[in-house]
């Protein structure tokens, strides 16, 4: 109830705000119009709709509205109502007073007003913006109705006073519904509507306009605005532009951070496989990292986790400075880095930074994954300075992960040695056992 006595206040305070003010009436008053519109009344489903209520011209200065608003919540979920300014760069209303929605039923109340000491307006303007979204495919109407007091559809003129509405020419009262003005909305399960009507627009972006194909009846997007600016979203891009209807970002220099094996299968005499996690070239310099591995304990037993040098001797990160491994739940926080008094060695180049063997212990190949962790077991890469520095894993390190996931790899599959006595691929006790106590 606050709510409208607000809106019923704040209208009426025009009262005082205006008085004074002389307001020509010509000696033949044309009352104005109050119109549910739309630019396109045939739309699809998972489609959203655009409606705007219009005032139209008269002889009077229209100064606020309040509007109540019905639809039907099984065909049409409301997105936003907005004042008028929002979809009409020229209405004058654009101050919401109150807003009070009912998805259950369906209803809605709006009061709008326009800028405080100045005068009302005369038409045509929009005075409110709703955006919905189709929810079925049954044809349905959005509906100005009268109201129940407090929450009325009303005019407010310069002094505080009602405004008649004449909707007895100006407004469609399509649908067969009960109100002050109704606009029919047609929903088709393809774009098959009249010439010029099919909505298509729940497919535009940046880079693409929905159109509807006449000989599917399917709407499609289509390329456009090539070559202009748009948002990839990603914020490691610096320049985005349209690109046969993709936003493709360039100049992106961060570091990718893989985790990966050459060695899709073993040998069932000496199942143990080398996984590595890999550093792509990029920028800044690159001091060292913090890892957070998971993998499947069940189907993989952890050998050993060793610097990059273990199994790439060019690699620059030698010095291990904490290791824990949680063999119960599959998890590995490993941290490694250049060595102490040798940070010239940061790379910004393609390198190993640790690896990692494991015993096989199923047949059938199980996920590794290089994951974001949470604090204190993160993944994050560190610079000269000790700073966080973000990777981006884009072609570099081809990956079907997903957040929170980083980079994902598959265990060998166990196969029979070829000859009698199978060895490794690689000797893996060459590589330094873990120096710093585990959870094991």
């Amino acid at each position: 109830m606050r709510q409208y006595r607000l809106a019923f206040l704040m209208l009426a305070a025009i009262h005082y705000v205006l008085l004074g003010q002389q307001v020509q009436v010509s000696a033949q008053s044309i009352e104005p119009s109050l119109c549910v519109v739309t630019n396109n009344q045939c739309h699809v489903a998972n489609g959203t709709v655009q409606v705007a209520v219009e005032l139209g011209s008269s002889t009077t200065l229209v100064k606020g509205a309040q509007l109540a608003l019905s639809y039907d919540p099984a065909s049409l979920m409301l997105v936003d109502v907005a004042p008028g300014s929002a979809c009409d760069s020229m209405s004058p209303f654009v101050q919401q007073l109150s807003k009070i929605v009912d998805e259950i039923n369906g209803d809605i109340f709006f009061a709008v007003f326009g800028d405080f000491g100045t005068p009302g307006t005369t038409g045509p303007a929009a005075v409110a913006c709703l955006t919905f979204v189709v929810l079925s495919e049954s044809d349905t109407d959005i509906c100005l109705v009268d109201g129940l007091n407090p929450t009325v559809t009303k005019l407010i003129g310069n002094f505080g006073s009602n405004v008649p509405i004449d909707n007895t020419t100006e407004c469609s009262l399509e649908g067969g519904q009960q109100g002050l003005s109704c606009m029919a909305i047609s929903i088709s399960p393809t774009c098959h509507c009249p010439v010029g009507l099919a909505d298509c627009s729940n497919l535009d972006s940046s880079c693409t306009t929905g159109i509807c194909d006449d000989a599917s009846g399917q709407c499609e997007a289509i390329a456009d605005n090539e070559g202009q600016p748009c948002d990839d979203g990603d914020s490691c891009s610096i320049v985005d532009n349209c690109s046969n209807g993709y936003c493709v970002g360039t100049g992106c220099d961060l570091p990718s951070l893989c985790i990966t094996t050459n060695q899709p299968t073993c040998e069932t005499s000496a199942p143990e496989m080398l996984v590595s996690v890999e550093l792509g070239e990029g920028l800044p310099l690159i001091a060292g990292a913090q890892l957070n591995i998971q993998y499947d304990p069940g189907m993989l037993e952890i050998v050993s986790v060793s610097p990059g040098t273990a199994c790439s001797p060019i690699s620059p990160f030698d010095f291990p400075l904490f290791q824990y491994i949680d063999e119960i739940n599959g998890m590995i926080e490993y941290a490694v880095s250049v060595s102490p008094g040798a940070l010239d060695q940061s790379t910004s180049n393609a390198a190993t930074i640790a690896c990692i063997v494991f015993r096989v212990l199923e047949p059938m190949p199980g996920n590794i994954c290089l994951v974001e962790g949470s604090n204190p077991f993160e993944t994050f890469l560190s610079g000269q300075q000790g700073q966080r520095v973000r990777f981006f894993n884009g072609e570099n390190c081809p990956s079907n992960a997903l957040a929170p996931l980083v980079s994902c790899v598959q265990s060998c599959r166990l196969v029979p040695p070829v000859s009698g006595g199978g060895t490794s691929i690689f000797d893996v006790h060459s590589l330094a056992e873990p120096f710093i106590e585990n959870g094991r």
